[in-house]
């Protein structure tokens, strides 16, 4: 269903594969549609593999939801109507808040990978939903968050060593920009909230790129500092 909903959604390029039109949402989609074997990345999207490959290891379910939400947010998919900028929404952020008027095949979808129950979400969707930044909304403080203040602190006291030295390598960047970008780049691929570092061997291969990830950038914000006090 999740390949269906993306081959759906995503534009189509020339009539060869889907064009993630150099957006986040699409960027994020088109990678998922190749972590589940239905395609191979190009420069601008991605192309079809005929018959699908579908592989052993498949794409984390939380990263899973959080692709999709941003192309149902892109697509106004959640029925929230077109603010000047385009389609948005801002997702209640706890779970047992209900989805509003949504697509009903987008609610569907999210109801059989377990996101949604009753029209309402649930409570393994809660850390997507903390994970989502909408479109032009501004980047949340979770200082007064337990449990991710919790998660940063371990974060920020261990580290793996080979993370470690590429953070240090970051922050010899003269440039603040380049190194926040540089260590949410890190944190894309390492690391997750709730679990916090991934392993190499195991939990990375299975994190997709995502571009916009509200607690990863608030972290990221939090290792910067504990290196620059």
């Amino acid at each position: 269903m999740v390949a269906d909903f993306l081959c759906k959604q995503l534009p189509v390029n020339y009539h060869v594969g889907w064009d993630n039109e150099s957006s986040s949402a699409g960027i994020a989609g088109c990678e998922l549609l190749a972590a589940l074997g239905y395609a191979t990345l190009t420069a601008w999207g991605a192309e079809p593999v005929l018959p699908p490959a579908v592989p052993s290891v498949l794409p984390r379910w939380d990263d899973t939801c959080l692709a999709l939400l941003y192309l149902a947010d892109r697509d106004d998919l959640f029925g929230q109507g077109l603010s000047p900028m385009g389609p948005r929404i801002l997702i209640q952020r706890n779970y047992g808040d209900g989805i509003h008027a949504a697509d009903p095949e987008f609610l569907n979808l999210l109801e059989c990978l377990g996101a949604v129950e009753e029209g309402r979400w649930t409570q393994a969707a809660e850390p997507v939903l903390w994970r989502y930044l909408p479109f032009l909304q501004p980047m949340p403080d979770f200082s007064d968050e337990p449990r991710i203040v919790e998660i940063a602190q371990l974060t920020i006291a261990a580290q793996p060593e080979d993370v470690a030295e590429r953070i240090a390598a970051a922050m010899a960047n003269d440039s603040s920009f380049l190194r926040g970008l540089l260590v949410r780049e890190i944190l894309s691929r390492r690391w997750r909230y709730p679990e916090g570092w991934l392993a190499v061997e195991v939990g990375a291969p299975r994190t997709l790129h995502i571009q916009h990830d509200a607690v990863a950038a608030w972290m990221a914000c939090r290792l910067i500092g504990s290196r620059t006090v």
